[in-house]
């Protein structure tokens, strides 16, 4: 057998440097290795996915077919229990501490006034509060308290009620009565449900814009020497539930992210769905972050030059574009700001953030900030009704009521937390649980 001249050098060059065949044949079999265990993951991760997708698919078919089979009356009966439990809850939760604080509004308040004011006070505020006290607990003074309800101009009288800051409640509990029916369709949705909140979500944001279009409306709450546009504003935007409810549908999807991370981590997977395996990433969290830092201070400052007195300037306007653009997303933007936050911590992402929110300090302001939101305006006006001379504005004489006010509301805040808030929430826990 005759030997080719180039075989018989590539075996003598084999022969020569056995090392560096040897090098080269390990960095192959790991190169190997690595792609092996790549692709396999790669191929768990897939079959993980698809597990998960199948399941949810499987959850979602049982759902129907069980509906399908107990039939619409039972299905209708068991929803509206389970809604009426809903709102009893709800009831219980917000009631007591609001007709404690209009108790003491339309009661001793006047003992706490005094000076030059204290009639002003008794024939304004305290005449009209023991007249309309009753609309604080109606769960509808944003509406109760617009000229003539939805009809602007209308000269009908107006019923303000005796806590100014229950406005937010009613349409609190206007959002609160929709939001089931609005999250119902999800449970049965499968892979679609994430378009479905989406499409809540950009639904909502364009509500906002094109009731503000068509309305002619501010794109938010501006000083302004245009009192007709301030009031046609506020009937129209401010305290309407239908231009304030994106936030409770952006937090109702940051919610299902949530629930969708549970349920993946008790079902034993690891890395958790497919949505937070990207989220880990740090090149992620820290657009993220970004992102979340660009719009706050977007949100807080977009109408830093347009926001302000000015007699050369008296009636300050957006272009139709920004108007629409903020009047849509202010709200939705905020809210997903407080989501992302919301969203990391939970998940451990927030790192010295989490840490500092965390903290077992906000446990009590957290516990009694819905009672001192309540009572805070009605002490503001006792003090204001309390002076005994001209109150001259200036940055330190500000920063000293805002500090006091906020020390006082807290105190007597926890005070009406531990004695009307407190046990009807110990109250609400039993009946859920029943």
């Amino acid at each position: 057998m005759v030997n080719h001249p180039q075989a018989v050098e590539m075996k003598t060059a084999v022969v020569q440097q056995p090392d560096e065949a040897t090098d080269t044949a390990i960095q192959v079999s790991d190169t190997t290795d690595e792609t092996v265990e790549d692709n396999a993951e790669d191929i768990a991760r897939q079959w993980s996915d698809d597990a998960e997708e199948t399941i949810r698919e499987s959850e979602t078919t049982l759902i129907r077919r069980q509906l399908k089979s107990q039939g619409t009356a039972k299905t209708v009966k068991i929803f509206l229990s389970r809604y009426a439990l809903y709102l009893i809850h709800r009831i219980i939760r917000i009631t007591p501490a609001v007709l404690l604080i209009v108790m003491l509004c339309a009661g001793p308040s006047s003992l706490f006034v005094h000076g030059a004011f204290r009639r002003t006070f008794e024939s304004s505020y305290l005449e009209i509060c023991r007249r309309d006290w009753w609309v604080d607990l109606t769960f509808a003074s944003n509406i109760l308290t617009v000229p003539g309800g939805f009809k602007y101009g209308d000269t009908r009288r107006t019923f303000p009620g005796c806590i100014g800051s229950t406005w937010y409640l009613g349409v609190d509990f206007q959002a609160y009565l929709v939001m089931p029916f609005l999250l119902l369709p999800v449970k049965m949705m499968g892979r679609y449900r994430w378009l479905y909140s989406l499409s809540l979500v950009l639904a909502s944001c364009l509500l906002c814009g094109i009731v503000t279009m068509a309305q002619d409306l501010l794109p938010a709450s501006l000083l302004t020497f245009d009192g007709e546009a301030s009031l046609r504003y506020v009937t129209w935007s401010y305290l309407m539930p239908y231009m304030r409810i994106s936030p409770y549908i952006v937090s109702a999807f940051f919610g299902l992210l949530l629930v969708d991370a549970d349920t993946h981590l008790r079902r034993g997977s690891v890395e958790g769905p497919r949505w937070l395996q990207i989220l880990r990433k740090k090149e992620v969290l820290l657009l993220g972050w970004a992102i979340f830092s660009v719009t706050v201070l977007a949100v807080v400052f977009g109408l830093v030059n347009i926001n302000i007195y000015s007699f050369s300037n008296p009636n300050p306007t957006l272009t139709p574009a920004g108007t629409f653009f903020y009047a849509s997303f202010d709200i939705a933007a905020w809210a997903c700001c407080v989501g992302w936050l919301v969203l990391t911590c939970t998940l451990g992402l927030a790192g010295p953030v989490d840490v500092f929110l965390s903290h077992p300090i906000w446990q009590f302001p957290s516990r009694v900030n819905y009672c001192v939101y309540l009572i805070s305006l009605p002490l503001q006006g006792m003090i204001l009704y309390s002076g005994y001379s001209n109150f001259y504005l200036s940055t330190l004489s500000i920063l000293l009521s805002y500090g006091g006010v906020v020390l006082l509301s807290f105190f007597v805040g926890a005070a009406i937390s531990f004695v009307a808030e407190a046990p009807y929430v110990g109250l609400g826990k039993l009946i859920r649980r029943r």
